[in-house]
């Protein structure tokens, strides 16, 4: 317990400094997807359980219009259930996807949303379900190093043959063969003084010569996936996609470099190479996610019994309520988060979520010469 425990605080320090060394300079968006709702329920159920719930309560729902003096027709307003192909297709959830279609084109667009919102209403109250939610699309919530990052001087690292990064500072588009549009040179810290590892700047080392490297660990990194067979890790236990794209690759390297941060053994070391990382892959290519996707993320997680997750995203949107509500689950089941918490303050209302929940680990950023701090 007492390995275990120390291991778990050297994989957090690893996330803790894996954070303040990227700067968040995108700003993050988020829109509700027309017509896409998330339906909550109270309890965990099969999916397949849960639809059929579903028309149960839709089936009543049309019986209470046709039964009142109400002019609501329900045959104009079509419901479909979202079938969620992903790796936790097969467990227990408690949420399901559905999308409302107003069948009748000519109806103005108010009284489409009067009717809609009729039968949101109607399954609020029922006793099984916690809320109806609209689904939120994201763009930009990655923190990453933006084109107009104020760092643009040469950087040369002792580890990494002064590679170069798109996005975020990484080291997967050489191995992918594929040249970036984008290029940011990597900042020359104390200008020719002598180039050590990272680690070696927080002491990681006497934690290793104790024995203490992560081992045991399951870490999760919600992040933009990793390369099959990556040469820098070696306890990577599993990767799994939640977009639409249907691939586990890492085509950013933002993710990678999050893993190699934490995990990597090889040229860059990571904080705990024992650690065993789970690259969870919840943002598309475009740096595109949706709130469904993490839900289902998140459950995963809590079915794998991960010991710590690493969200390197960061927003305003609290009001997100079935996120918010999944970060406290998460932390009930014993899930340590740590979260970007933005580069945009010192000032009221900046911090960005979910790094302002109580149970997050939030964290900001300092700069290269660790003089300057960003919360």
């Amino acid at each position: 317990q007492m390995g275990h425990g120390v291991g778990r605080i050297v994989v957090v320090v690893g996330f803790l400094l894996l954070l303040v060394q990227i700067t968040c300079q995108s700003t993050p968006r988020s829109v509700t997807v027309p017509g896409e709702y998330i339906l909550q329920f109270k309890h965990y159920s099969s999916h397949n359980e849960l639809e059929t719930l579903f028309h149960y309560k839709i089936d009543l729902y049309n019986i209470s219009i046709n039964s009142s003096d109400t002019d609501s027709d329900p045959s104009t307003i079509e419901t479909v259930v979202i079938h969620r192909n992903n790796p936790a297709q097969f467990l227990p959830s408690d949420f399901l996807l559905f999308r409302l279609r107003f069948l009748n084109r000519l109806k103005p667009a108010k009284d489409q949303s009067d009717r809609h919102q009729h039968l949101l209403d109607f399954l609020k109250k029922q006793s099984e379900i916690k809320n109806v939610y609209k689904q939120t699309r994201y763009t930009d919530l990655l923190s990453s190093i933006g084109f107009d990052d104020p760092f643009t001087t040469s950087y040369n690292t002792s580890c990494c043959d002064h590679r170069k990064g798109r996005f975020s500072t990484s080291f997967s588009h050489i191995e992918s063969g594929k040249q970036p549009i984008l290029r940011r040179q990597l900042h020359n810290y104390g200008n020719g003084l002598p180039l050590v590892q990272v680690t070696n700047y927080f002491n990681a080392q006497e934690l290793w010569e104790l024995g203490f490297k992560g081992q045991g660990i399951k870490v999760a990194v919600f992040d933009t996936g990793l390369r099959a067979g990556h040469p820098h890790f070696k306890h990577i236990g599993e990767r799994t996609d939640w977009t639409e794209e249907k691939t586990s690759e890492d085509h950013l390297g933002h993710g990678t470099f999050v893993a190699g941060v934490i995990a990597s053994q090889s040229e860059c070391l990571g904080f705990a190479p024992e650690a065993e990382i789970h690259s969870f892959r919840v943002f598309t290519t475009m740096k595109v996610s949706l709130t469904s996707w993490f839900l289902d993320a998140f459950n995963f997680a809590i079915q794998k019994k991960i010991n710590i997750l690493n969200l390197s995203i960061g927003g305003p949107d609290f009001l997100d309520t079935p996120f918010t509500d999944k970060v406290l689950e998460m932390s009930a089941n014993k899930i340590i988060i740590v979260s970007a918490i933005g580069n945009d303050g010192p000032f009221y209302g900046t911090l960005n979520n979910p790094a302002d929940q109580m149970d997050v680990i939030g964290v900001g950023g300092v700069d290269y010469k660790k003089t300057n701090f960003f919360v």
